[in-house]
């Protein structure tokens, strides 16, 4: 009855169509699936009536959108997506369909069906915040858009019916004959890979893009004459430190009288911050310090942002420094200060200290760059104009006897996804310059420590296989106070 009384009369007919082939399986979820859980709880146990049949599931790959217009849009499963990326991957069904056009604007609720019967409604506005209502493999996304279906009673008791069916997968048999089943090429986030600099970036620009908390990468560059190794974590999703040893390998060039090894080795700290968090209509937006903390010869800062369109992951930036010394534009920030136009020099013979007073400082140049996902699988290519001149870079001479002057400002690089934790790049810099990198990744939040000094944990003999409260109580005082002990679980 409330199918017939939508203003989509088609609409409601293929949602009707979509019941009438939905199997009906009539799951009840359970409080737990532990065994021994429902073992003391007979309550919640379901008991197995004759006739009755044990279906085990496939562990699907995809995530079904059901959109209001009756058609249903599968998307391969992204660990770590939220509801509404899937909404946003069938965007382009929303046409087919004029009670969808407004979409973009509306500010309703999304309903996901996991696969295990829970059912979650997701927060939903496109136009700010996303939504963090993560699906599994497997889940149901009912994505309501106009009034009559935002209703919040009808949309929990489809979203509920959605999730006794199971989980949403190509082994079921068809929901819905193949003129109303839409099929998505994978969804896939932007990837956070590794400049030259160990940090976040294309070849040698940086991006707005940040890693995942707790993430550690270390990076290994050559790129003549220089030999980088950089290590960078990200304590928070919105930061990321690192630091970072240069090895400057023309030492016949060096201007530098403290220079008497056979090359320069080069600290510094660098830092980056996210401002703004990508949306469906704004960039992702973000700034960073280059050389923040060290001798200053490499120092640098940039605001950048980027946004992903696909598999391309576009970014646009302006530099200062270092990386800005293009120098195509004045400083925007002079009309704010007159410090601002000139970037001071300071004492960077010993560095340790920051050179606050030169930050953002200078003529500014901008710079931009994208990033490919390519079909080929784990291949990621990269492109850029960089804001830099090589032709100021720290201890060369005029002649560029070790260094050849740069013939372009283009960069190209390919990256390589060896394994989750290794990544191997080549590219081209200046136009001339072939490079070569390794990052080497680790998650830290997976990472334990052991307690050494800690005392051995307390032990239990092994009973026999009966129900709970049949066992044996004998032991089982010694056994809680030690946890107490211990842990001061009560």
């Amino acid at each position: 009855r409330s199918l017939a009384a939508a203003r989509d009369p088609l609409g409601a007919v293929r949602l009707l169509r979509l019941l009438d082939a939905l199997p009906y399986l009539g799951r009840v979820r359970l409080p737990s699936a532990d065994l021994h859980w429902l073992e003391v709880n007979p309550s919640a146990n379901p008991v197995l009536s004759t006739g009755d049949r044990i279906v085990s599931f496939q562990r699907p790959s995809t995530v079904t959108v059901v959109l209001e217009s009756g058609r249903i849009c599968r998307v391969l499963h992204v660990s770590g997506q939220p509801a509404d990326a899937y909404a946003d991957t069938c965007k382009d069904d929303f046409k087919l369909h004029s009670g969808l056009r407004d979409i973009l604007r509306a500010k309703g609720t999304l309903w996901v069906a996991q696969p295990d019967g829970l059912v979650l409604p997701s927060p939903q506005d496109l136009d700010m915040k996303r939504s963090r209502v993560l699906p599994a493999p497997g889940a149901w996304i009912w994505v309501p858009t106009s009034d009559f279906y935002s209703r919040e009673g009808f949309s929990r008791e489809f979203a509920g019916l959605l999730a006794g069916q199971g989980p949403a997968g190509p082994y079921m048999r068809p929901l819905m004959d193949e003129e109303l089943t839409v099929r998505r090429a994978v969804l896939r986030p932007p990837l956070a890979l590794r400049s030259n600099w160990g940090s976040i970036g294309l070849v040698q620009m940086p991006t707005a893009r940040m890693a995942p908390e707790g993430s550690l990468a270390v990076t290994r560059s050559v790129a003549d004459p220089y030999r980088r190794l950089s290590v960078f974590v990200s304590p928070f999703s919105w930061m990321e430190i690192g630091v970072r040893y240069t090895d400057i390998r023309n030492v016949s060039n060096a201007r530098d009288a403290a220079v008497t090894s056979k090359t320069y080795t080069d600290k510094s700290i660098d830092l980056k911050f996210r401002v703004f968090e990508e949306s469906r209509f704004f960039p992702e937006v973000g700034f960073g310090l280059l050389d923040a903390g060290g001798t200053g010869l490499f120092s640098s800062e940039y605001l950048v942002a980027s946004k992903q369109w696909r598999d391309l992951d576009f970014s646009a930036g302006l530099a200062f420094g270092y990386l800005g010394a293009g120098g195509s534009m004045s400083n925007p920030l002079g009309a704010v200060a007159g410090r601002f136009d000139n970037r001071q020099s300071y004492d960077r013979a010993f560095g340790g200290q920051p050179g606050v007073k030169t930050w953002f400082t200078g003529p500014a140049s901008s710079f931009f760059g994208v990033q490919w996902r390519t079909p080929w699988e784990d291949w990621i290519l990269k492109a850029e104009y960089s804001s830099n001149n090589h032709s100021l870079e720290p201890y060369l001479d005029a002649d560029f006897s070790t260094v050849r002057p740069a013939s372009s400002r283009i960069n190209v690089g390919a990256v390589y996804q060896w394994t989750d934790w290794v990544d191997v790049s080549v590219g081209l810099e200046r136009g001339n310059q072939v490079t070569a990198a390794i990052t080497l990744y680790s998650d830290l939040n997976r990472k334990q420590t052991p307690k050494l000094l800690s005392p051995a944990l307390p032990s239990l003999a092994p009973q026999a296989m009966r129900p709970l409260h049949f066992q044996s109580t004998s032991g089982w005082a010694s056994l809680r106070s030690e946890v107490e002990s211990q842990t001061d679980w009560r």
